[in-house]
């Protein structure tokens, strides 16, 4: 599966939300240090789930002058300027293992959430 890329600047209405893992992988520096930035208060992030799942945002990250060095010293641009829109799924398995993936990042539901979900569906 290949991914389709676009030049994209984060804006407020446009900003990519990334887990620590994702923010790890992108060369943002390790999760643990990730965690003790937002402990400190030093970063912004939102907790999603009880089993402590952080989302942080990219222009979050980007006002982070040593971890955007860090990038650099990696040999990443400071400002990642792509990001990944979608995959385009060779066939319907492939589909099936995207929408995998992609529910697999969603925060879980509370058995409160899933009754309010079933309702609103079944209604539809």
């Amino acid at each position: 599966m290949s991914a389709i890329s676009v030049a994209t600047t984060p804006t407020d209405a446009d900003d990519l939300s990334l887990t620590l893992h994702e923010a790890s992988v992108a060369g943002w520096g390790h999760t643990q240090t990730l965690r003790r930035r937002i402990k400190a208060g030093k970063l912004p992030a939102e907790r999603v789930d009880d089993r402590g799942t952080f989302i942080v945002r990219q222009s979050d990250l980007m006002r982070q002058p040593d971890l955007v060095r860090l990038r650099k010293s990696k040999g990443l641009p400071a400002l990642p300027s792509e990001r990944p829109i979608a995959a385009v799924p060779a066939d319907l398995d492939d589909l099936a293992a995207l929408a995998a993936r992609i529910v697999s990042t969603w925060p879980r539901l509370s058995a409160e959430r899933k009754s309010e979900l079933s309702r609103l569906l079944a209604s539809a």
